[in-house]
């Protein structure tokens, strides 16, 4: 396929964090009755795609650019790298979780500081966590 379309839209796990630069982060998820729990999104909800199991685990990517930094306690900041335009926030989730985030805001968290994220549900990709295939 073409790279965009690659990179928008990957076929399984592998292609998603293969292609993109940071990488995609990848957050082991639980689908039940209420959706899709995500620990490493600060025990954030999202809406199952049709295809998810009604219960058991998947995974959920979500791109650092589709990441928002916001209030709240559910990650730790471990270092944030400003690049002039552009700043890569490098975080842990209390479940142990590695983010990055990119931000193109001017801000600046302390190391060592609590946040949390915000994500819009239409950005996070879901896939098996046994096959790494797509969920859609």
């Amino acid at each position: 396929g073409k790279p965009l379309d690659l990179y928008n839209d990957p076929d399984n796990q592998f292609v998603a964090g293969f292609i993109g630069s940071p990488a995609m982060n990848f957050f082991p998820a639980m689908a039940g009755e209420g959706g899709v729990t995500v620990p490493g999104l600060g025990n954030m909800t999202l809406p199952a795609p049709a295809s998810a199991p009604a219960s058991g685990p998947l995974t959920v990517g979500v791109r650092p650019q589709q990441l928002r930094l916001a209030e709240g306690d559910s990650h730790t900041v471990d270092i944030s790298e400003q690049l002039g335009g552009v700043a890569y926030h490098y975080l842990h989730a209390a479940d142990g979780t590695r983010v990055t985030v990119e931000a193109h805001e001017q801000t600046q968290p302390a190391s060592g500081s609590k946040v949390g994220l915000t994500v819009d549900p239409e950005n996070a990709l879901f896939f098996a966590a046994d096959s790494g295939l797509r969920l859609r």
